[in-house]
């Protein structure tokens, strides 16, 4: 074991100085200390968790008083705060205007109503959830979303209307069939 002043002692020593002048583990002292979980002394090491009155009177026992109470900070450090998000100022996806003026109507409204999920590359169509779909599957996948949100179905050859339920009222031969 190392020689230690009455200066080092006298003064006090921070909890992790006395671990590294003993040569001692995180692991051990808190096997020592009684702690089940060597993170909670690396806390106490580290300065981020202060411990309590008995915990300060073990380790003051423990480290011969080496260590003080004194030296444990008495408030935690600052933390960067983190940004705090207003539900109420995120806008809801349906508001969310994305332009696309070579695009009919219904074909805007649809995407629209899909959001983030719905997107369109001039040379290359229509994107959905990352993945190309026609045009067709586009207006089915909007559909469904209007209907969940209580609104009506939008028209559109072979996207399948939707029923009051969600599903397609008529199969896609059908609507061939139609046109």
């Amino acid at each position: 074991m190392p020689i230690v002043s009455k200066l080092d002692t006298a003064v006090g020593m921070k909890l992790s100085c006395y671990l590294t002048l003993h040569d001692l583990s995180v692991s051990d002292f808190a096997a020592r200390l009684g702690i089940g979980s060597r993170m909670t002394l690396y806390r106490y090491a580290t300065g981020l968790r202060r411990p309590n009155a008995a915990m300060l009177a073990r380790i003051h026992q423990l480290t011969d008083g080496m260590v003080t109470v004194e030296d444990f900070p008495v408030a935690r450090p600052e933390r960067p705060a983190k940004k705090a998000v207003s539900t109420a100022a995120v806008p809801k996806k349906r508001l969310k205007k994305k332009t696309y003026p070579d695009l009919s109507p219904v074909v805007q409204t649809a995407m629209q109503d899909l959001g983030d999920r719905a997107d369109y590359q001039a040379p290359h169509g229509f994107w959905l959830a990352g993945r190309p779909v026609s045009l067709p599957a586009l207006i089915a996948a909007a559909n469904q979303v209007r209907v969940g949100m209580g609104l009506a179905p939008l028209a559109y050859p072979l996207a399948n209307p939707l029923g009051p339920d969600g599903r397609p009222q008529e199969s896609l031969q059908q609507a061939i069939g139609q046109l």
